[in-house]
């Protein structure tokens, strides 16, 4: 009797036993469609799993990669821990365990990828950064400048450099193509002659000023990446300046006409008298813009540093001002330095 009893209460043990295998086979089969779904949908998939000891009943599942890569690397070291003693009613998977091995097999089927699992970490730990769009740039440039019109006023010869610093914002829309604006100050220093005529006498004036202003440059680059951090490019920029403020030193020689006996040539003859300097200081008008647009060519390293030289290509005012000379006259360029962070 006793036999027949143990015998039945082993048979039932063994059908619940059976039972509890084919719903915990149920419930990672189940679970292992919910992961390879989430997992289908992403470059990389690692989760921890916190499931109920008996049922397998998920409790928890956090996207370690996504939500804490920190979390990742540690979870990746612990892939083998030392045995531990588990919670009394939950247990966190092992990978190596029924569910994920399920998940394993499953993406292992659908992806086609065979490769050893260290592999798959090194892949994950190493995964390419994507390189962001946009960047705060500072800019310094320093160059030459001729003037072929001043104050309406054709000039005979000049000769100005320029400075400026600016900060711009650069936008990438390809791996070395970018549009930058910005705005910054600017700072000219020139001389130079013209003649003019004043009343009825001609009179040679000598200039020399500087002037500050803000200037607004909007810029296009396109470039050729020749290596991983290298790349050459061509640039167009518009520059929206606003003059400020002008220091102007000038000195007026005027030509005078008096009369003199002589027996070669006659009567008549010519002579210059300076007739002194004026300093002049004072703001420019609202109304006083200029429109320049330049032409240059560079070298970027790596985003973050570039080289660039550059030219006038045109330009224009709204007021009686400057005019400087373009591309097609004379030899002389700028060159700036940027700093991209």
């Amino acid at each position: 009797m006793n036999e027949y009893r143990v015998e039945q209460s082993r048979i039932q043990d063994s059908v619940y036993e059976d039972h509890l295998n084919e719903n915990r086979r149920e419930q990672s089969l189940s679970l292992a469609e919910k992961l390879l779904n989430k997992c289908l949908v992403t470059d990389t998939c690692i989760f921890s799993l916190v499931l109920h000891k008996k049922t397998l009943r998920v409790v928890d599942i956090y996207n370690v990669q996504k939500e804490d890569p920190a979390r990742a690397i540690a979870f990746l070291k612990s892939l083998n821990p030392p045995a531990a003693e588990p919670p009394k009613d939950t247990i966190v998977e092992n990978p190596e365990d029924s569910v994920a091995a399920v998940v394993k097999s499953e993406m292992d089927s659908s992806k086609k990828i065979d490769q050893p699992q260290d592999s798959a970490v090194a892949a994950v730990l190493k995964s390419p950064e994507k390189k962001r769009i946009g960047y705060n740039v500072l800019m310094f440039y320093y160059g030459e400048f001729l003037e072929d019109e001043f104050g309406g006023n054709s000039i005979e010869e000049s000769a100005g450099t320029e400075t400026g610093f600016t900060w711009f914002y650069r936008w990438y829309f390809y791996s070395a193509g970018s549009f930058q604006a910005g705005m910054g100050l600017s700072s000219h220093y020139a001389d130079g002659d013209f003649d003019k005529l004043i009343g009825s006498k001609n009179a040679e004036v000598y200039f020399q000023y500087h002037n500050l202003a803000i200037e607004w440059p909007l810029a296009f680059r396109f470039g050729v990446p020749i290596h991983k951090y290298i790349a050459p490019y061509v640039s167009g920029t518009l520059t929206i300046r606003k003059p400020l403020y002008m220091w102007l030193d000038y000195d007026v020689d005027v030509e005078y006409d008096y009369y003199y006996y002589d027996s070669n040539y006659g009567i008549s003859s010519h002579q210059w008298q300076e007739e002194g300097g004026t300093f002049h200081t004072g703001f420019y008008e609202f109304s006083d813009w200029e429109f320049t647009i330049f032409l240059g060519f560079g070298l970027e390293i790596n985003r973050i540093f570039s080289i660039e030289c550059q030219k006038i290509f045109a330009s224009g005012n709204l007021y009686g001002g400057h005019h400087y000379e373009t591309l097609l006259d004379k030899t002389y360029f700028r060159v700036n330095f940027q700093y991209a962070w």
